[in-house]
């Protein structure tokens, strides 16, 4: 609701107060055409908007919005930071004529690698960060070299422990780079704000690499965001200065309309839903896709947002 009525605005913004270091190309962003996205981010965002693999072609108005990587000062420790897109969400991100004028690369693991290269003597740490799925994160880290960790989302995992996979782990990849396998962490945070993940590193300097470090220790800890977590008052002024306007109620539910059924049967909210677009449409047969409803609705009063 937040987001239709108001364009990302409010989302960025509020990253902007967190003092978010980076992000990566999320599919969700990919809702808005190619000339607001780049105005939103020209306009709101004080961190830079990361993709090594999904880049813009001449003349795209994301030219300058959307670039491979970011090199950040985290407490006095050069950071390299290179975003990794969803190749295949939206579904048309790789048709020629995509109406964000993106082209995506060929081949993931090289384009990924040349970012990751371009930081290599700048970058003490390399973070990848994803969204490209938990399977994919891990095939991407074996068919390259020189990451350090990865941050990744899209599928909603949360991962309970730092999963581990072996980068430079092909033989072909071992002959052209000269490289040995070694082991990177990848860390899911679930999604819909319910988890915080805090990483905590320790870092020695890398014996092959002058001036790099290399992770030699990881502790995980999910922080649940719950009501037994504190509002921090910045951030609840920063809501009542945007709350929504005042509308009156459609109806009351005296119950939640669920999206899924504890028994494996009728979606009560996909049913609502297809009900809903069948009156709106006089179509005779509406197919939903499940995963666009994004949330139950609560008992109480029901809004039009």
């Amino acid at each position: 609701e937040v987001f239709h009525r108001l364009g990302g605005q409010v989302e960025l913004q509020l990253l902007r107060t967190l003092g978010l270091g980076a992000m990566a190309l999320g599919n969700h962003e990919l809702s808005l055409g190619a000339q607001e996205l780049a105005a939103l981010f020209g306009a709101e965002a004080m961190f830079p908007l990361l993709s090594a693999n999904v880049r813009p072609r001449a003349g795209s108005p994301l030219e300058r919005a959307l670039v491979p990587s970011a090199l950040l000062n985290v407490a006095g420790v050069q950071v390299g930071v290179v975003g990794v897109a969803n190749p295949t969400s939206p579904p048309n991100l790789g048709s020629a004529d995509n109406p964000w004028q993106l082209e995506v690369a060929a081949e993931q693991g090289l384009a990924v690698q040349a970012a990751v290269d371009a930081l290599a003597g700048r970058a003490a740490l390399i973070v990848l960060l994803s969204h490209q799925g938990l399977e994919q994160d891990h095939a991407l880290i074996g068919h390259t070299t020189g990451v350090d960790l990865v941050l990744g989302g899209h599928q909603h995992v949360l991962t309970a422990e730092p999963e581990w996979q072996d980068d430079c782990a092909d033989a072909v990849l071992q002959d052209e780079r000269g490289c040995s396998p070694r082991r990177v962490p990848i860390v899911h945070s679930g999604a819909y704000l319910r988890w915080l993940s805090r990483l905590e590193l320790a870092l020695v300097p890398d014996p092959a690499a002058p001036g790099a470090l290399e992770l030699n220790e990881l502790v995980l800890t999910h922080v649940p965001l719950a009501a037994a977590v504190p509002e921090d008052p910045e951030i609840s002024a920063f809501w009542e200065a945007r709350a929504a306007p005042v509308e009156a109620p459609l109806a009351y539910l005296p119950e939640p309309i669920t999206r899924r059924s504890a028994l494996a049967g009728d979606s009560a909210l996909g049913n609502l839903t297809v009900d809903a677009v069948r009156a709106a449409s006089s179509a005779d047969v509406v197919v939903l896709n499940s995963s666009g409803l994004r949330a139950d609705l609560e008992a109480g009063p029901l809004l039009r947002s």
